[in-house]
């Protein structure tokens, strides 16, 4: 198991994190497109960019 952060963005900047573990980089990116929402985000391992995700119109993490 290896632990991943995902960082999800706005406008380039993080505004949340999530931490998970997987038991590969290509379970972890399954994992974190389900998490992300739809909006822009980074999954990492560590200092290694595993992944990076573009964001589509609609609701943000963190809107009401």
């Amino acid at each position: 198991m290896f632990d991943y952060r995902l960082f999800h963005l706005r406008d380039g900047k993080i505004i949340g994190t999530e931490e998970f573990r997987a038991d590969s980089d290509e379970a972890a990116v399954v994992h974190a497109s389900e998490l992300r929402g739809g909006g822009a985000a980074e999954l990492w391992h560590g200092l290694r960019k595993i992944w990076t995700f573009e964001g589509h119109p609609g609701p943000d993490i963190g809107t009401s």
